[in-house]
C-alpha cells in the first residue's frame, strides 16, 4: 500500500511537470509567434522604405540625366553658333580681302 501511494505521488509529480512543461511551451510559442509577427512587421517596412528609396533615386536620377542633356544640349548649340560665326567671319574676311 506503502508502495502504491508512493507510486501515485511520483506519477502525481511527473503530470505536475508535464503540466508545467505544456505551459511553458505554450508562452514559449506565443513569444515565438509574436517576434516572427514583428519580425515580418519590421520587414515588410523595410522592405516599403527600400521601394520608397529606390524610387526616390531613380527620380533624382533622372532629374540629373534630363538635367545633363539639357546642359549639353546648349552647350552644343553655343559650340554650333560659335562655329557659325566663325564662318561668317571668316567669309567677311575674305570679302574684305577681295575688295582691296
Amino acid at each position: 500500500r506503502v508502495s502504491a501511494v508512493v507510486g501515485l505521488e511520483a506519477a502525481e509529480a511527473r503530470v505536475r511537470e508535464l503540466e508545467t512543461f505544456r505551459r511553458l511551451s505554450a508562452e514559449a510559442q506565443q513569444q515565438m509567434e509574436a517576434q516572427i509577427e514583428s519580425a515580418t512587421s519590421d520587414s515588410d517596412r523595410f522592405q516599403s522604405e527600400l521601394l520608397e528609396a529606390k524610387g526616390w533615386l531613380a527620380e533624382e536620377v533622372e532629374q540629373r540625366d534630363l538635367k545633363e542633356g539639357a546642359r549639353t544640349e546648349d552647350v552644343q548649340k553655343r559650340e554650333r553658333e560659335a562655329r557659325e560665326a566663325a564662318a561668317y567671319a571668316h567669309s567677311l574676311e575674305a570679302e574684305l580681302a577681295q575688295a582691296r
